[in-house]
């Protein structure tokens, strides 16, 4: 009963973090599209009417990607962040349990019957 209590608290927080995470993503994944199509519109606008040069706009497009790494980054950082923040802090202890044999006189085993070679 206990671990099924903690497998269903892991799994809801898991699917809270997705959800959060299906919202973020895609929202930063357009930011950054939008921010691109608009340095490209208004800088082929301006070097259609030769008021830049296109090596101008090709240069904002390329500084635009030196913008965004940082802020791609940050986003993973955060997605991490979730998913350790979603975890729930009695997972660890139920799962690192010592285990008792439920037979009657059972006792506490430290150690399992068993090699763990590989």
């Amino acid at each position: 009963e206990i671990f099924r209590r903690s497998v269903g608290a892991y799994t809801k927080a898991m699917l809270g973090t997705l959800m959060k995470s299906a919202f973020f993503h895609p929202t930063m994944e357009f930011l950054t599209a939008a921010g691109t199509v608009i340095v490209l519109g208004v800088g082929g606008l301006l070097a259609y009417h030769n008021q830049i040069s296109v090596s101008y706009v090709v240069g904002f497009i390329l500084y635009l990607s030196m913008f965004y790494a940082p802020i791609t980054g940050l986003t993973q950082l955060l997605e991490q962040a979730q998913q350790a923040l979603g975890e729930p802090s009695g997972w660890l202890r139920y799962s690192t349990r010592p285990w008792r044999s439920k037979r009657a006189g059972g006792s506490r085993a430290d150690r399992l019957p068993g090699r763990g070679d590989l």
